[in-house]
């Protein structure tokens, strides 16, 4: 299982969440930047993979939607394990 650990503290919004995830785990260049493209591909993982979010804490006043995302991909993706941190 590879283990990917990305640093959030110099996340400052959605976007750049979105390109951290992207550039992390090599989403296609087509990849919407939105909570329904994420959970295509976080679904669409073929390999097992360890996801690390560090510092996540201080992007909780707009960060919901994304640990619901990362919930419900988990349920569906049994190769995919998020940790967030």
């Amino acid at each position: 299982m590879d283990t990917i650990i990305i640093d959030c503290g110099p996340v400052s919004g959605p976007e750049s969440l979105h390109s951290a995830l992207a550039h992390a785990l090599d989403f296609p260049e087509h990849y919407g930047k939105n909570l329904d493209a994420l959970y295509d591909c976080l679904t669409d993982v073929a390999v097992p993979i360890r996801l690390i979010l560090m510092d996540f804490d201080h992007m909780a006043p707009w960060a919901h939607g994304f640990q619901e995302v990362f919930q419900e991909a988990m349920e569906n993706n049994p190769l995919l394990q998020i940790v967030v941190d």
